[in-house]
């Protein structure tokens, strides 16, 4: 992710075009995200320059753009609410900068949004569940 925000993009998401030299390197359908503290990524993420950001937060609204895609991932979406929640702290620790909004517009246009994916297929497969009870 420091180095190469649109290999990290390919990686976990499913419209990847690139093999990157490993063939296979890919986790669109596997929950590793889970796996990163969530401190450390805020941390990582927000020592980027804003546009590697912005391709960041791309990759991640891209990662839960597929609902079938999502059943296989909710397992993340308690790691995508903590670092909003993470980041939202760092809106308010900068309330007023131009940082500040910068990461806001992170949060409003790509977490909200992989967030409210990954909540309506949880939504879905407890609707179904209860159908079928």
């Amino acid at each position: 992710m420091q180095s190469d925000q649109w290999k990290f993009h390919d990686i976990i998401s499913l419209n990847n075009s690139h093999d990157w030299g490993v063939p296979g390197l890919r986790y669109a359908q596997i929950p590793i995200l889970k796996e990163i503290k969530t401190s450390e990524f805020v941390e990582s993420l927000l020592q980027l320059k804003f546009d590697h950001q912005t391709t960041i937060g791309f990759a991640l609204k891209e990662r839960y753009k597929f609902d079938g895609n999502n059943e296989k991932l909710l397992e993340e979406l308690d790691w995508l609410k903590s670092v909003r929640d993470l980041l939202l702290d760092e809106v308010d620790q900068r309330k007023g900068k131009p940082s500040g909004h910068s990461i806001q517009v992170l949060i409003d246009l790509d977490l909200n949004e992989a967030i409210q994916k990954l909540e309506a297929t949880a939504h879905r497969l407890q609707q179904s569940q209860n159908n079928s009870c």
